[in-house]
């Protein structure tokens, strides 16, 4: 179980130093590794060395599943591929090329974000998805 949160473009304080905490949070019940891109033919390149991979894009036309269905969406995506990516785009999205290499649309919201705050609703739900498949009382809502 391989999971990645892909970043287009810079990252800005104090976004960065909120998001670097969820990998740690996480490490006991998966490894999650933070990548940063710098724009979208980086992305073209990285994805196209990830053989097998499920890619997962963050984009404002894919579907908007609650918290709990967002879990069981990822946490099965986990148990059928070696390696999990999900990318949060840069301030004008993706590209007809790299929505074709993606295997799924996920939004993160009914608002347009920024993709600072993108990264980091990204990543909290990431962590909250294995917070509600182990039960734990940091997340609140039906499960």
């Amino acid at each position: 179980m391989n999971l990645k949160a892909i970043k287009i473009g810079k990252a800005h304080e104090p976004y960065t130093s909120l998001v670097k905490t969820y990998p740690k949070r996480l490490k006991p019940f998966c490894p999650m590794e933070l990548v940063y891109l710098k724009d979208n033919p980086a992305l073209v390149k990285y994805l196209e060395k990830a053989k097998g991979a499920f890619i997962l894009l963050c984009d404002e036309r894919g579907s908007r599943p609650d918290s709990v269905l967002f879990s069981k969406y990822l946490l099965e995506k986990l148990s059928f591929h070696q390696q999990v990516l999900i990318v949060v785009g840069d301030a004008y999205g993706f590209s007809e090329e790299i929505r074709e290499k993606a295997h799924g649309l996920i939004c993160l919201s009914n608002f347009v974000l920024a993709n600072d705050i993108a990264w980091l609703v990204l990543n909290e739900q990431l962590y909250r998805a294995f917070m509600i498949k182990n039960g734990h009382a940091y997340h609140h809502g039906d499960s």
